[in-house]
C-alpha cells in the first residue's frame, strides 16, 4: 500500500497505534521524525523529544520503541511505561 504523504504530519495520543505507524513508515522505507511529548519515567519529569526512530518492539503486552536523539537512545513507552525511558502523552510523525 502506497503512503499517502498528505495525511502527514501524524499526531497520535495512543503511543500503541503511533508504534505501529512507525513500524509502517520504516517498512515503506520512509524517512521520518518523531516527537515525543511526554514524561521520564524515573523522575516524573516533563519532557519534549525529537529524533528517528530505530526500531519497534512487539512483544506480547509490552510495545515500545527506540528514539535516536543527538547520541543518546530513549526507550518510549505508553501510558503504563515501566522499563521504558519516557511515558508518551502525545507522539507526532513528520516526514523528514
Amino acid at each position: 500500500m502506497e503512503p499517502r504523504i498528505t495525511l502527514y504530519p501524524l499526531v497520535f495520543a495512543s503511543q500503541r497505534f503511533a508504534s505501529w505507524e512507525i513500524a509502517r513508515s520504516l517498512c515503506l522505507g520512509l524517512r521520518i521524525r518523531v516527537r515525543v511529548d511526554g514524561v521520564f519515567v524515573k523522575t516524573g519529569e516533563k519532557v519534549s523529544i525529537e529524533g528517528i526512530p530505530a526500531k519497534v518492539n512487539f512483544s506480547h503486552d509490552v510495545v515500545n520503541f527506540q528514539l535516536l536523539n543527538g547520541e543518546k537512545t530513549h526507550l518510549v513507552g505508553g501510558d503504563n511505561a515501566l522499563v521504558e525511558d519516557v511515558s508518551a502523552e502525545r507522539i507526532t510523525i513528520t516526514l523528514d
